[in-house]
């Protein structure tokens, strides 16, 4: 993990071998902007956050048919655009005594499939008071 003051982040290494993409494939896809990690220390070193790596594996993915990287690069950069828009987001509101719950295999898209053998983590909160304004 980086230091990356409170954003859970993976080094360069850890992410080549979780990954199998050598530190030099990493650096040169940062340098192209095709995986750009989303923390830099104060020293420089960089910091890929679970968005980074997920984009990492569709870049893997594409790669694997022979798709070329600044192909890929403009294709995930306008996915990313769209998906963005404003009329697709959606902002949740929650009142005092709702019940939310979650799960690790919420996700919107995943490059790997959600292996069946992992355990699934359900977590459940209850609003106890509306946020205060500043």
């Amino acid at each position: 993990m980086v230091d990356s003051g409170g954003m859970d982040a993976n080094t360069v290494g850890a992410v080549a071998d979780l990954t199998g993409v050598s530190v030099r494939t990493l650096h040169h896809y940062d340098h192209i902007g095709l995986v750009v990690p989303s923390v830099r220390t104060p020293a420089g070193y960089r910091g890929y956050t679970d968005a980074d790596i997920e984009r990492l594996h569709l870049v893997l993915v594409y790669r694997s048919v022979g798709m070329p990287l600044d192909e890929i690069r403009a294709l995930l950069d306008e996915l990313k655009r769209h998906a963005t828009l404003e009329k697709y987001r959606v902002r949740l509101t929650y009142g005092v005594g709702d019940v939310v719950i979650w799960d690790n295999a919420s996700l919107l898209h995943s490059a790997t499939l959600t292996d069946p053998e992992d355990a699934r983590t359900l977590w459940r909160i209850t609003i106890m008071e509306t946020r205060r304004q500043a």
